[in-house]
């Protein structure tokens, strides 16, 4: 029973979205497009390292926001069936990257969801300045 509530919640919810517009999924085309060429140009990416995912353009995206391409790119098909193919293969791509970002924190046996967020910051070169309580080295070596 539980889980014939998911799937009819799940089901409300991709009910529920805006059908996108052409010239909408035109824009978001360009931006996964560009994302994904940068990626594929950068030279992390010639050998399929854990690094991969998060070169180029990437670097700017969260795991979350890699996966949401698929769908969006999926109900573009329907728009603009002109460019299917295009949409095709972004969404195919995207959900790629976001299958290496998971499989290189798999490899590394980390075992929470809050230890991925993590990891993916520090890839992505978010992690921010630790706060320390101490006073910085030449105030410390002043004091002495």
């Amino acid at each position: 029973m539980r889980t014939l509530a998911v799937i009819l919640l799940m089901l409300g919810q991709v009910c529920a979205q805006d059908k996108p517009t052409r010239a909408a999924c035109r824009v978001d085309l360009r931006v996964w497009t560009a994302a994904i060429r940068s990626a594929d140009t950068n030279p992390a990416c010639n050998d399929s390292t854990v690094a991969c995912p998060f070169s180029g353009e990437l670097k700017y995206w969260t795991a979350h926001q890699l996966m949401i391409v698929p769908r969006a790119a999926m109900a573009c098909t329907r728009v603009d069936k002109h460019h299917r193919h295009v949409y095709e293969w972004a969404a195919l791509r995207m959900e790629h990257f976001a299958v290496q970002r998971v499989g290189g924190f798999w490899l590394l046996n980390l075992p929470t969801f809050q230890e991925f967020l993590d990891w993916e910051q520090e890839q992505r070169g978010a992690v921010p300045t630790p706060v320390s309580d101490e006073l910085d080295t030449v105030a410390r070596n002043r004091a002495k």
